[in-house]
């Protein structure tokens, strides 16, 4: 953890663990060494893959030696991923940044509708009073009545462990849309049909509507948009910019309001490793620890 007081975090879509069709590793070289750059103390990774489903555990241990870091927890394959795909969430921490790692999860699935989109880890932070814990989401991208289902179950899961004590952060790969993006109807009339299921309406007039079911359920617990609450200033990009290929700030980080109040900076970043860009969060561990016992 940075000796200033801060806890840096990084959410990042791997694009097929940074593995291409034909094997090739240049891209998974390229984004392990350029988050090796950005040195986060919290690494929260979507579709950690390897060429084959057996080698996830091995391609999620290579890449936290070459990031230097420890694989805390691998989340169960993604519901409504491609046959074959298994696609995986993931975890990492820094090492020697003096996290401790309390809890991990989910719990394993019975079955397998009982799998869910995202992996967890409950931290304890050095100078807050409260742990964080921290998951790495990734909605299924075909259906907006599962991706409303799985925040929903998500939802419940923060609110019933905040009465515990817990803050909680959330991000990663929602494939759908916020409110704050204002969305154009050329905006949304540019993405591409096989991403609208999950993310458009059409209404009786033609008008084009952008499905928010995801983000009313976050914002009816009290999470906050982090890149939408921030003041430009604090922002790079200062304006909410798309951070997929088909459009749409689908990739985004939530927190609990006492929580909220801490991310001093958000980065955005697009890197030629994944189509998706990298989210990059600042928080104060100083401010974190006011807000904690300032907000109820």
């Amino acid at each position: 953890m940075s000796g200033a007081g801060e806890l840096q975090v990084a959410s990042v879509n791997m694009l097929y663990g940074g593995i291409d069709a034909d094997e090739s590793r240049d891209r998974w070289h390229a984004l392990t060494r350029w988050l090796r750059e950005q040195a986060p103390d919290v690494l929260l990774c979507q579709e950690m893959q390897a060429a084959k489903p057996s080698g996830v555990h091995r391609h999620l241990h290579a890449t936290a030696r070459a990031l230097g870091m420890s694989a805390v927890v691998l989340g169960p394959p993604a519901p409504g991923a491609a046959s074959g795909s298994e696609h995986h969430t993931a975890i990492l921490i820094g090492s020697g940044t003096g996290l401790e790692v309390i809890d991990t999860g989910p719990a394993a699935a019975y079955q397998p509708w009982d799998h869910v989109p995202w992996a967890e880890a409950l931290l304890r932070v050095p100078g807050l009073p409260t742990p964080i814990r921290c998951y790495s989401v990734h909605l299924p991208h075909s259906s907006a009545i599962w991706q409303e289902h799985y925040a929903s179950k998500l939802a419940t899961r923060i609110a019933t462990r905040a009465e515990h004590g817990e803050l909680a952060l959330a991000c990663g790969d929602w494939n759908c849309l916020a409110p704050a993006d204002a969305c154009t109807q050329e905006q949304l009339a540019a993405m591409p049909a096989r991403v609208r299921p999950a993310r458009i309406r059409v209404l009786a007039d033609g008008t084009l509507q952008p499905i928010l079911a995801v983000h009313q359920v976050l914002a009816g617990i009290g999470l906050a948009d982090i890149a939408a609450s921030l003041p430009p200033g604090h922002r790079d990009p200062p304006g909410l910019t798309p951070t997929g290929t088909a459009g749409g700030r689908v990739d985004r980080a939530y927190a609990s309001p006492a929580l909220a109040p801490a991310v001093a900076r958000y980065r955005q970043v697009r890197t030629a490793a994944t189509d998706h860009h990298a989210l990059l969060l600042t928080l104060s561990i100083t401010t974190a620890a006011s807000t904690v016992q300032a907000v109820p």
